[in-house]
């Protein structure tokens, strides 16, 4: 188990596990965090959502977006930063997020402010100075006006600290 992401209200737990049962080699899964500290019933996401291949790294918004990174859908590299958010009940098909998010390699651990539009993923996409580097991500156009605009951006260089 890992990757763990909590909603807003502070309600509910998002993780990864390939604990017995699930569809693929990694799964979503949501676990409800009662008062008293204690968590209801272990829930996977489904099929929608989890594939036979890895879903990981997921990260619920402020505004109840569901982004994870998958090998399982379709996507352009390795590992894809996907979107999906729960209408009816269900979630929806999941988004590829699309270059420059996404690379041919992996992108992953993707996280946005529902306010600012500004976030950060990681990858090892080409021209990084390590083998997995943080990137800074800001919308340029909000998704409900027209398509989303995106920069992508490394943070700093790297620094040895002794």
């Amino acid at each position: 188990m890992g990757h763990p992401s909590v909603s807003k209200d502070g309600k509910k737990l998002y993780f990864v596990s390939d604990m017995p049962g699930g569809i693929g080699g990694t799964d979503i899964y949501v676990v409800e965090i009662k008062e008293d500290g204690g968590f209801g019933e272990v829930q996977n996401l489904g099929t929608m959502v989890n594939t036979e291949g890895r879903e990981m790294f997921p990260f619920i918004s402020d505004d109840e977006v569901l982004y994870f990174s998958s090998d399982g859908h379709f996507g352009i590299g390795a590992l894809d930063i996907f979107s999906t958010k729960k209408e009816n009940g269900a979630y929806t098909k999941p988004e590829n997020l699309k270059a420059p998010v996404n690379s041919k390699l992996d992108d992953f651990a993707f996280s946005i402010s529902s306010i600012t539009k500004k976030g950060y993923l990681s990858s090892n996409r080409e021209g990084g100075l390590g083998d997995d580097d943080i990137y800074a991500v800001e919308s340029l156009v909000k998704p409900e006006v027209a398509p989303c605009m995106q920069i992508v951006s490394r943070l700093c260089k790297r620094q040895k600290i002794s």
